[in-house]
C-alpha cells in the first residue's frame, strides 16, 4: 500500500507539472502541536504533533492540489497511547470554467480526495476519494458528488457508525478507513424570496460484505447466537432541507432538517420465546436544527450566536447498546455519515440527542485605534445543554442505565486565540463538564467522578 502510495505521487508529480507547465507553482507546510489535559477523577494526558506539507499548481482553468503528512498521537487514554499517523488529506485535480450555455455562469470538476460536507454540515462532512460536479446559475447552483471513504487513513478520516467501525479502530491491523460508498446532492437556491433555500438527498452504503479481508466477522442474517461484539452492515439514506437569510441588520437565522431511512441489523425475540434471531430492519430517524446569529462588529468585532439541535432515538427497552444495539423492528436512532462530536469536553455525537448552545465572541484589542495586533487576539465563551431525545442509549458513557431523566449535564467553555501573523497561530481551550448527579439521574452511581475539566494548548506555523 504505502509502495503504490509513493508510486502514485510521483506520477502525479510529473503529470501535473507537464500539464501545468507553464501554470502558477506553490507549496509549503505546516507543523503544529496540540497539548491536552483531561481531569476526570484522574488526570489524562494527550500529545497530538503534525507535520503536512503541500504542493499546488494552478492555470487559468485548471489545477491541482495536494497535502500529505505525518502526525504523532500521544493518548494516555487509550488501549494503545501512541500512534504514528501518515495520511493524504489531499490530492485534488480540479477544473473551474466560465460557461455561457444552458443558463450556466461556471461550472467546477473535482477529480480525487477532497472534503464534501451537506449543507448542514452534521451529516455529512468527510474526506472522499471520488468525483464532484458543481454547476452554478446567477440564481442558483447544485452540486452532485460520490466516492468513497474506504482508502483515507481510519485516524485521520474515521466514520464510526457501526460496531465493526469501531473495532476497525482499535485494530492495528486495519489502516484504511470504512468501507462506505457515500453520495450527496445538492440545490441550492441563493435569492428565493431574498433568502436561501437547499435542497440535498444524501447516500451511505455499507461495502463491507464486498471485501473479504473486513467482512470476517459480519453477523449474517438469521443468526440466533447473540453476540454483542460484532455486528452487520448499515446503511442509510438522508432527505434534507436547509433554509438561511438575514433577519434585520447584523441578525441571521438558520434552520435545516433531514429524514433518514436505511436499514440496520436487530435481534428479534419473538414474544413468549426465550431466543431470537437476527434480520434487517427499516430505520426511521430524523434530524433538525435552528440556529441565531448577530454580528456587531461595531463592538469590538464581537458575534453571538444560539442554536438548537434535536436528533431521534430510541430507549433502553428497545435498544441494548448504541452502536446496532437495536431489538425492535422499528428502530429510531438517526445515524449521520461523519459522527463529529458536538462539545469541547462532553462531546457527544447526534443520535437520541438535544442540544442547546449559545456563544459569544469578541476581539478585545480591536478597541486600539492604530494597533498593529487589534484584530489578532479572539475570546469566546461558549454553553452547552444536553438531553437525550429518549432515556435511552446515547454515544458516550452513561453509568446509570436504568434513569428515566433526559437532561445529562451542561458544559461551559472558554477559548483565546492569538495570531499575531498570517503564518503563526496559538491557541488556549478550556472546558468543564457538569454531569446531572442528582437523585436517580443517569450520572447518579457509584463511582460518579463529578465535573470533568480538559484544557489545550496548541500552536502551529506555516510556511
Amino acid at each position: 500500500m504505502k509502495k503504490l502510495t509513493c508510486a502514485v505521487l510521483i506520477l502525479l508529480f510529473f503529470v501535473t507539472t507537464g500539464v501545468f507547465s507553464e501554470a502558477a507553482i506553490d507549496f509549503g507546510g505546516t507543523i503544529s502541536n496540540l497539548t491536552g489535559l483531561e481531569i476526570s477523577g484522574e488526570s489524562l494526558f494527550s500529545q497530538n504533533n503534525g507535520l503536512s506539507l503541500w504542493f499546488s499548481a494552478k492555470g487559468e482553468n485548471t489545477g491541482f492540489i495536494a497535502r500529505a503528512g505525518y502526525t504523532f498521537v500521544y493518548d494516555q487514554e487509550a488501549d494503545d497511547p501512541v500512534k504514528n499517523i501518515p495520511d493524504i488529506q489531499t490530492l485534488n485535480l480540479y477544473g473551474n470554467f466560465p460557461v455561457t450555455v444552458l443558463g450556466l455562469s461556471r461550472y467546477r470538476y473535482d477529480l480525487g480526495r477532497f472534503r464534501i460536507s451537506d449543507h448542514s454540515r452534521y451529516i455529512i462532512d468527510q474526506n472522499l476519494d471520488g468525483v464532484r460536479f458543481r454547476f452554478f446559475y446567477p440564481t442558483m447552483s447544485i452540486q452532485a458528488a460520490v466516492g468513497t471513504s474506504l482508502l483515507p487513513n481510519k485516524n485521520s478520516a474515521p466514520i464510526v457508525i457501526s460496531k465493526l467501525d469501531v473495532a476497525d479502530i482499535d485494530d492495528d491491523g486495519v489502516f484504511m478507513g470504512s468501507p462506505r460508498a457515500i453520495g450527496l446532492l445538492e440545490m441550492t437556491f441563493s435569492d428565493l424570496f431574498r433568502q436561501e433555500l437547499t435542497l440535498s438527498v444524501g447516500f451511505q452504503e455499507d461495502l463491507r460484505h464486498l471485501l473479504e479481508s473486513r467482512s470476517g466477522t459480519l453477523i449474517e442474517e438469521g443468526e440466533q447466537t447473540l453476540d454483542p461484539s460484532s455486528g452487520g452492515l448499515l446503511d442509510t439514506q438522508y432527505l434534507g432541507l436547509g433554509v438561511r437569510g438575514n433577519i434585520t441588520g447584523g441578525l441571521f437565522y438558520n434552520t435545516f432538517f433531514s429524514l433518514s431511512t436505511g436499514r440496520t441489523l436487530s435481534y428479534l425475540i419473538d414474544p413468549g420465546a426465550v431466543s431470537g434471531s437476527y434480520a434487517y430492519t427499516p430505520i426511521l430517524s430524523g434530524v433538525g436544527g435552528i440556529g441565531l446569529n448577530l454580528y456587531l462588529p461595531q463592538v469590538m468585532s464581537s458575534a453571538a450566536g444560539l442554536s438548537f439541535v434535536l436528533s431521534t432515538g430510541d430507549d433502553w427497552e428497545d435498544r441494548a447498546t448504541f452502536y446496532e444495539g437495536s431489538e425492535t423492528e422499528n428502530p429510531a436512532l438517526f445515524v449521520p455519515v461523519t459522527a463529529k462530536p458536538l462539545s469541547f469536553v462532553f462531546a457527544p455525537t447526534l443520535g437520541n440527542m438535544m442540544v442547546f448552545s449559545g456563544s459569544y465572541s469578541l476581539k478585545p484589542l480591536s478597541i486600539i485605534e492604530g494597533f498593529a495586533l487589534r484584530e489578532k487576539l479572539q475570546t469566546s465563551v461558549k454553553f452547552g445543554v444536553f438531553s437525550s431525545y429518549k432515556s435511552g442509549p446515547v454515544s458516550v458513557s452513561v453509568p446509570n442505565t436504568d434513569s428515566e431523566k433526559k437532561y445529562l449535564g451542561s458544559e461551559v467553555d472558554l477559548a483565546v486565540s492569538f495570531r499575531p501573523f498570517s503564518d503563526l497561530g496559538l491557541s488556549l481551550t478550556g472546558g468543564m463538564f457538569f454531569p446531572n448527579e442528582s437523585d436517580g439521574g443517569p450520572y447518579d452511581a457509584p463511582g460518579s467522578t463529578g465535573a470533568t475539566t480538559k484544557v489545550e494548548i496548541s500552536a502551529s506555523f506555516s510556511f
